[in-house]
């Protein structure tokens, strides 16, 4: 009995080693060899059927996880709406169209144009054609204003209130040809329903930097004077005379002019915790394109380097410029690299290559990358977001706000935070913000249990970052956030 005993002794899921076999089996002959050759395939039923109960119980917590996310992408949803959205036409509210202008003023942008559209008498149009079809024509104006966001990044569209329409183009000179495509598009519609209703439109050209208050009372007066003057009429008004045109070639030159002699410059904003501690700085690229002085923001510059495809060599330069940094004093930094560049595979492969020959500061390091791109090439974000989280870099989206609930497979994306974009944080603390505090809320808890920190960007009022806090949001940038360390100021 002896030898039975150490026969099934060895056969524990400690494992056997090769020569202990060999020594058993020269020491009790064949019956042992049986009994052992039995211990361990009953071992390894034992251990598969284990394995088995392991992958099934995995695939039911992840179908029930998956579920439990589609159920809170769904909510997010149906909040972000209420909080941002003009129920009737589904553009985007006041408070939010005049939000998300603020920031495309304050961005740098050089020039941009702004179109009213104002459909007069819509109380007399209910009272002729009756609530339902007067709500068919504001609709159909809606719908035809979101072709141009739908169109080209930037644009902006909005319902100021139950008659006016707003459109912000973020490029020179194409504003007055807007409004006026827009008009005639709905004379003969509006004219066939209700002879008596018309649509006017003010456009005003405005030249940065220029206030949310001062743009909208140009655009005003502008509309003032097509009613004056008629139905269907446009009228603009000029904020600054034009600045002189470049050309496309010569703003190719300036960029790579700026990159070849190193005429280019990190900004230092400090993202902080809820104790003002740095947690690292936002760095966007400067170009200096004329006068040492002259910083200009990606705003001003990115749209060209798009169109000349420049942006993999930007992003390449940004990438060696926050890893130098790094390594001279430690500082943790995020860059942000924009979808063109990941559109290229050699791109890639060179920003990997730096990250992986710059350790151990790599790991000191933030990625940004455009929610955008998250929504429409999901397999690409998870790509990059997994190999340089490898390497240490904390992988992240920018800018977040309309889509996260909507990216396939977030959960399995490799990355580690998400920053909310300054319109859907701004005005927070208002006392009549509850429905922006439930859509935030909400998103919160959705990133949170997706193990993700969450970051809300260019908090400018004291009040909203105090509600932010309270909301459980990781960290903070902007004007509002207090650091430890104020040296840094961009």
């Amino acid at each position: 009995m002896g030898w039975l005993g150490l026969a099934a002794h060895i056969a524990m899921p400690a494992g056997i080693e090769p020569l202990e076999v060999v020594l058993l089996l020269a020491m009790f002959g064949a019956g042992a060899a049986v009994l052992l050759a039995g211990a361990v395939v009953a071992h390894e039923r034992a251990q598969a059927r284990l394995a088995a109960e392991l992958d099934h119980a995995w695939t039911e917590t992840r179908h029930q996880l998956q579920a439990l996310f589609a159920s809170q992408a769904e909510q997010l949803e149906a909040l972000r709406r209420e909080a941002h959205v003009d129920a009737l036409t589904g553009l985007a509210t006041r408070r939010h169209f005049l939000t998300q202008l603020g920031r495309a003023l304050d961005s740098g942008l050089p020039r941009l144009g702004l179109v009213i559209l104002r459909v007069s008498d819509v109380p007399g149009m209910n009272r002729r054609i009756g609530r339902e079809a007067s709500d068919h024509v504001l609709q159909s104006l809606a719908q035809t204003l979101m072709q141009y966001p739908h169109r080209t990044d930037g644009c902006l569209a909005g319902r100021l209130n139950g008659t006016d329409f707003a459109l912000a183009l973020p490029v020179a000179g194409v504003a007055r040809e807007t409004a006026q495509a827009l008009v005639n598009a709905m004379r003969v519609p509006l004219v066939s329903v209700d002879g008596a209703t018309a649509v006017c439109a003010g456009v005003v050209e405005l030249a940065a930097p220029v206030a949310v208050g001062v743009a909208l009372t140009l655009a005003d007066e502008a509309l003032a004077r097509a009613e004056a003057a008629g139905a269907f009429r446009v009228v603009q008004v000029d904020h600054a005379p034009p600045d002189p045109p470049l050309g496309e070639a010569t703003w190719q030159q300036h960029l790579a002019d700026a990159l070849h002699q190193g005429n280019t410059s990190l900004g230092a904003y400090p993202v902080c915790a809820a104790d003002s501690r740095v947690l690292y700085l936002d760095c966007p690229l400067r170009m200096h394109l004329g006068h040492p002085q002259d910083r200009r923001v990606a705003a001003h510059w990115l749209p060209m380097a798009g169109r000349a495809r420049l942006c993999a060599q930007v992003d390449e330069h940004v990438l060696g410029l926050a890893l130098q940094a790094i390594a001279a004093d430690g500082q943790g930094r995020c860059i942000n690299f924009a979808a063109q560049s990941l559109g290229f595979s050699a791109f890639v492969a060179q920003a990997t290559r730096m990250i992986e020959l710059a350790q151990p500061y790599a790991r000191q390091l933030w990625i940004d990358l455009p929610e955008s791109l998250a929504l429409e090439r999901p397999g690409l974000v998870r790509d990059v977001a997994l190999r340089w989280g490898a390497a240490g870099v904390q992988v992240g989206l920018e800018h977040v706000g309309d889509a996260l609930a909507r990216i396939p497979g977030l959960q399995d994306m490799g990355l580690t935070v998400v920053r909310v974009d300054s319109c859907y944080v701004e005005g927070v603390g208002a006392p009549a913000a509850a429905d922006l505090r439930r859509h935030l809320r909400a998103l919160v808890q959705l990133a949170h249990g997706l193990g993700l920190s969450i970051t809300a960007e260019g908090v400018r009022d004291a009040a909203d970052l105090e509600q932010l806090w309270a909301l459980g949001f990781d960290a903070a940038t902007g004007p509002a956030v207090q650091p430890m360390s104020p040296q840094y100021s961009g």
